[in-house]
């Protein structure tokens, strides 16, 4: 079982893989959120558009649907909520049902949709996830969602971390999983402050969501994590658990 990790989302599926995929700023973290808070269906969408009319779509069936993410890390016109998952803590009454668009994170997950397995995961629930991924027996690709499709160093840390995790579970490190775990080691003892220090970190900084970096700078928050799924012919991911 080898590890590999992508800098940013592949350009065709990987079959027969198991795919980690971690926007850590914030689209994954907040999908580990909203599992945690009870959802049990969530939809992401490549477009602001798509997740308008699928919002519309499904409550033709009399269900309340909760329409979060994000353009330029702000909530688009017409949104419930926006990519935050401190905002989400706060306020944690939501439906069962959530459709979710973002820049990076949202494409991520669709482009990994059809290999044979697709993990949503964030430090937040790393262990879970990474348990769930070694006990797959297949190869892991751990997908960085990137930023405006180019690399970002904040998902390379993370992938970092869950490199380290993979191979204490049995994982053999390949060539671009120990450049995301030597980035990692040189930040872990203090993680939220790398994330910060980024590009991506820095925007999210300066848009005022610090809180949001701590909360998704933490580890192992949650044993909830989403696996992609279908629903309605649509990709979707539903919460999943390991059982110790």
């Amino acid at each position: 079982m080898k590890i590999s990790v992508a800098h940013t989302p592949p350009t065709t599926i990987p079959y027969g893989k198991t795919c980690i995929v971690i926007d850590v700023l914030r689209a994954t973290s907040v999908i580990a959120v909203l599992l945690d808070l009870g959802v049990k269906e969530i939809y992401p969408t490549a477009t602001i558009e798509e997740a308008r009319s699928l919002k519309k779509f499904l409550k033709t069936s009399n269900e309340q649907v909760l329409l979060l993410g994000e353009r330029d890390g702000l909530p688009p016109e017409g949104f419930d909520h926006g990519n935050s998952p401190t905002a989400l803590i706060d306020n944690p009454s939501v439906p069962l049902i959530a459709v979710q668009a973002t820049t990076n994170g949202t494409p991520a997950l669709l482009s990994c949709h059809g290999a044979s397995s697709v993990i949503a995961a964030a430090p937040l629930n790393l262990s879970t996830a990474c348990k769930h991924a070694a006990d797959s027996g297949n190869d892991i690709l751990i997908v960085c969602a990137g930023l405006r499709g180019q690399y970002a160093e904040d998902d390379m840390l993370a992938a970092g971390m869950f490199v380290e995790k993979l191979v204490s579970l049995g994982a053999t490190s390949t060539d671009t999983a120990t450049e995301a775990l030597i980035l990692y080691k040189k930040s872990e003892r203090f993680f939220a402050e790398s994330l910060r220090q980024t590009e991506h970190g820095q925007k999210t900084f300066e848009l005022g969501f610090n809180s949001d970096i701590e909360k998704c700078a933490e580890i192992d928050k949650y044993k909830v994590f989403g696996v992609l799924s279908t629903n309605h012919n649509r990709p979707c991911i539903i919460p999943n658990q390991v059982r110790h």
